[in-house]
């Protein structure tokens, strides 16, 4: 990489940890005091004389700090963990999850650091999956959510995320062998949500809130009559953000049901509140939520009625969670 000219004034950071620091428009790149440590991200905003990229851009960096034995250390996947386990909310937020239904929603790019690692982590079957990628930000991107992913269930069940008993079934959904937990997997557009219970069968979906802008194209496929004739009549803008709510609802719902795509949308209603699972899966009642508190994402989970459902945002530097949009967002509100 380039660097532009610019002064790096000053950069404290921890391992994980982000900073973000204005490169000026004059003509020195000088290390002050920077020690990060390894495995760091330094993000760099650069003024207008960068000239590597326009003004206002942002580089990453990952950088390293020489060990006492004179090598350079990098992350390893316990570090990962250990960097996971410190960002969670609290030290034991993972716990008890009879009665309560963790979603950990995740920027996967914060933590690129730590890419190698996460896909240490991963089993011969994620890997083979990971590889069917064709763009590279793809493949990047669903192996930091399957080790994510790993990782959260290796903290819940207190065993190391190679030896999690995480499969999937024949319509892929995620299942561990031993049923001991309930889990769910989304991820879109470079972000993750990961659902995690042992009250019973869950299921969780996010999507970007600008794709409601191609929902009234595929209208017909989503609602179920009575949707669409609740829907008939409003405003174009508010009819395409039901449109989508209204998808990731019933994603969620299919996820918990287990079947997936099997059984069309338009086939099932999708109220919030406590349901039957569509049929053709898992039998039983579930509760619809939709999580709010971010204006970019739309989130949505199905989780046993008698579970409390817990949600944050996670960040590598231990920071309090924020949304995407920079607004903070310790747990998104659940109406």
């Amino acid at each position: 990489m380039a660097w532009p000219d610019g002064v790096l004034t000053r950069g404290d950071c921890w391992q994980g940890g982000q900073v973000r620091i204005r490169l000026m428009p004059s003509p020195v790149l000088a290390i002050g005091r920077c020690p990060p440590f390894a495995g760091a991200c330094v993000s760099l905003k650069c003024g207008a004389a960068c000239r590597s990229r326009g003004a206002g851009a942002v580089l990453r960096v990952s950088t390293n700090r020489a060990s006492t034995n004179g090598e350079a250390e990098r992350p390893g996947s316990n570090d990962l963990r250990k960097v996971l386990t410190r960002a969670l909310p609290s030290p034991h937020w993972m716990a008890d999850s009879s009665e309560r239904c963790a979603v950990v929603l995740f920027e996967l790019d914060d933590w690129r650091a730590w890419l190698p690692e996460a896909t240490a982590v991963l089993d011969a079957t994620e890997r083979e999956r990971v590889q069917r990628q064709r763009r590279t930000t793809g493949r990047e991107a669903l192996a930091l959510a399957y080790a994510l992913h790993r990782l959260l269930l290796g903290i819940a069940l207190g065993c190391d995320a190679r030896a999690v008993p995480l499969g999937r079934d024949s319509r892929g959904c995620p299942r561990l062998a031993d049923g001991a937990l309930h889990t769910s997997l989304s991820h879109a557009d470079g972000v993750a949500a990961i659902a995690v219970t042992a009250a019973g069968p869950i299921g969780v979906d996010i999507e970007a809130m600008r794709r409601a802008s191609v929902m009234p194209e595929i209208a017909e496929r989503v609602c179920h009559p009575v949707e669409a004739l609740a829907l008939r009549g409003i405003a174009a803008q508010e009819r395409a953000a039901a449109l989508l709510q209204l998808w990731v609802r019933k994603e969620a719902l299919l996820k918990a049901a287990g079947i997936g795509l099997a059984c069309e949308m338009n086939s099932f209603t999708a109220p919030l509140g406590v349901q039957p699972l569509p049929s053709g899966g898992c039998v039983g009642m579930t509760a619809l939520h939709r999580l709010v508190g971010s204006d970019v994402w739309e989130v949505a989970v199905a989780a046993p009625p008698t579970t409390t459902i817990i949600s944050a945002w996670l960040r590598p530097d231990g920071a309090a969670p924020v949304a995407s949009h920079g607004r903070p967002a310790t747990a998104l509100a659940l109406y």
